[in-house]
């Protein structure tokens, strides 16, 4: 019991040390317009796609939650136009109308006309609901996305956690000490590499505790196939050998 103790408390304390690297690095060291202009820069510099960006407001002025919402949607929006939709070029604008946020992101790549919501864009929608807003998508002509939020602010927003670990003594106790904290959210567990694989779609989390040790597939194969797919994902392998946790 003593042993499954610390391993909670190191969890948590490893959960907590990945959380805090989350947020951007460019929100940590200039204003949301300069980090905006910086990765606008350095994704066309990678991909020669042509990115207009207008913004209509004297300021851009938000709260921290804000800022990492609208930053992270325009970055999973490029990304987006040049995976899928093979774009050339991007067009960008923020404005108010209303006293409602909007962003639009439009391109001029192949569209979709059945626009089935993948992790890329469930995400998007998680977090602009996370602040009140409601996005929607058209592809019928190139590919754009709306965005609006009608300026409701949430003190924070919670980060969702996956527990992978095949013994359920530990995944019950690693959910009991991390639902203690407000920021946490434990949206699933799942017992094997197998089970994670089968649920990160759908769940979509910001960080995963996986056990090293579990069947069918082990922490190690399954976080080198989520890192490749979904290279946004936290994760902390978590172990009770010689202990070294390993972060990804």
């Amino acid at each position: 019991m003593r042993l499954l103790s610390e391993t909670a408390r190191r969890g948590l304390k490893d959960v907590r040390r990945s959380v805090d690297k989350l947020r951007p690095d460019a929100l940590e060291h200039y204003t949301l317009k300069e980090a905006l202009d910086k990765m606008i820069q350095e994704f066309h510099e990678v991909t020669d796609v042509s990115i207009h960006f207008v913004c209509h407001l004297p300021k851009l002025v938000f709260d921290n939650d804000e800022e990492e919402v609208i930053y992270r949607i325009i970055q999973e929006g490029m990304t987006n136009a040049v995976r899928h939709g093979k774009a050339k070029e991007i067009y960008i604008s923020i404005a108010k109308e209303r006293n409602i946020l909007i962003l639009i992101i439009e391109d001029d790549g192949i569209g979709c006309e059945n626009i089935k919501p993948d992790f890329g864009l469930h995400h998007m929608q998680e977090r602009v609901s996370l602040l009140q807003g409601n996005i929607r998508f058209y592809g019928s002509n190139g590919f754009c996305n709306y965005c609006g939020n009608p300026n409701s602010r949430r003190s924070f927003i919670m980060i969702k956690i996956m527990i992978a670990d095949d013994q359920e003594l530990i995944r019950e106790s690693l959910k009991i000490i991390l639902s203690t904290q407000k920021e946490f959210n434990i949206i699933s567990t799942a017992v094997s590499g197998k089970d994670v694989i089968e649920k990160v779609r759908d769940e979509a989390p910001d960080v995963i505790l996986m056990d090293i040790r579990m069947p069918d597939m082990d922490g190690v194969q399954c976080t080198k196939f989520i890192k490749e797919v979904y290279p946004e994902i936290k994760i902390i392998i978590l172990t009770t050998f010689d202990d070294r946790r390993l972060y990804f």
